[in-house]
């Protein structure tokens, strides 16, 4: 089973397509598959994604009730969370490239082996210079990937 450590602006652009939707369903999409992708976050990924619908909500860029269905999806998406706890020392470590909450998801990627799939290329950029591996979710590196790994 493949697995990926997906970011929170990659769920949030699944549940309210923006720049990247088509990607992130894509990407997100492989949850259904019969062999379905493991996707890992920390257990921030909740709130900063709450977070992203609470603005965009307030920026009248997605209606509320829209909003509040997008809150109400989130725990019940297929992704194993990990307790910043336990990512604390791996997120210290890459302090000097990146904020503590990318270093979260870029140090879960680091300890899992797996690579990080985000929105953000900045982080891409940090994460690769870090010796992580790491996705924008519309590169096309990406989509290669997940055409040989989709089973359909």
């Amino acid at each position: 089973m493949a697995g990926f450590v997906v970011d929170a602006s990659v769920v949030v652009e699944f549940l309210a397509p923006g720049r990247h939707g088509a990607a992130a369903d894509r990407f997100v999409g492989g949850l259904a598959w019969d062999e379905p992708l493991e996707l890992f976050a920390p257990d921030l990924f909740l709130l900063e994604a709450a977070n992203a619908f609470r603005r965009l909500a307030n920026a009248k860029a997605l209606r509320q009730m829209a909003a509040d269905r997008a809150v109400a999806r989130l725990p019940l998406l297929a992704v194993t969370t990990v307790a910043t706890g336990a990512l604390l020392e791996e997120a210290w470590s890459l302090r000097k490239t990146m904020t503590l909450y990318d270093g979260a998801y870029a140090g879960l990627a680091r300890s899992l082996d797996r690579p990080l799939v985000t929105t953000d290329r900045r982080l891409v950029r940090a994460c690769v210079a870090a010796g992580i591996d790491a996705f924008s979710v519309d590169q096309p590196e990406l989509s290669h990937l997940l055409d040989a790994l989709d089973p359909g």
